[in-house]
């Protein structure tokens, strides 16, 4: 079940500004964070106090990570509860494809496709942003709680760039070859070994099979 247009819509983020994004942009990691050690992190500090991009050294540096983390969850989960509401709420107008151009502009926009699926809700996002899209990926346990506290489940949610590239961006493994048609001549069946590449044939003159290693 889903719309034929897509509705546009502005989603503000409240108590999120340009330089909070800004300040998550500074960092050589985009979004995520979790785990960075300094070795990791020669560029994550504000913009404002070191222009340059210069490390802190010691504990200010371990501060700065620390007050980074805090604002990227902070803002991860502004963000989920934002497309919480905003998702229930067009459900309920009967409209499963919108746009929402966010709030901080630099975050830019994301697509919204939705379908119901025995009951449960199956969402896509698409962003072409990279924090946008890291952003939505930890924002989707706190739009799970929002969504089933208006009486909707979430059953799936895929988040990518919209470039054919689903799951984030990770590949998809791929399914063994069917039946192996395509062998090459050097490829067994069996545990898929293979023959030495130089192998020849020649035929004897009484009908005999020479093969050559």
């Amino acid at each position: 079940m889903t719309g034929s247009l897509a509705q546009a819509h502005t989603l503000a983020l409240s108590g999120v500004t340009d330089d909070d994004i800004d300040t998550l942009l500074t960092s050589n990691k985009l979004g995520g964070f979790e785990g960075l050690g300094a070795e990791r992190t020669g560029l994550a500090v504000p913009r404002a106090s070191l222009p340059n991009g210069v490390a802190l050294p010691g504990d200010t540096l371990s501060a700065t990570i620390t007050q980074r983390n805090a604002l990227y969850e902070s803002i991860a989960q502004r963000l989920g509860e934002a497309l919480g509401a905003r998702i229930q709420g067009q459900i309920a107008k009967g409209q499963w494809t919108m746009q929402l151009t966010l709030k901080p502009a630099s975050l830019g926009t994301i697509d919204v496709d939705l379908q119901m699926r025995n009951g449960e809700l199956e969402a896509r996002f698409v962003s072409a942003n990279p924090l946008t899209r890291d952003l939505l990926q930890d924002s989707m346990q706190r739009l799970k709680d929002q969504m089933a506290q208006a009486g909707t489940d979430v059953a799936k949610v895929v988040v990518d760039s919209g470039s054919g590239q689903p799951n984030h961006g990770k590949p998809t493994p791929h399914a063994p070859d069917a039946g192996r048609a395509a062998m090459s001549p050097g490829t067994t069946e069996a545990g898929d070994l293979s023959i030495p590449d130089r192998v020849g044939e020649n035929s004897g003159e009484d009908g005999s099979l020479n093969i050559l290693v």
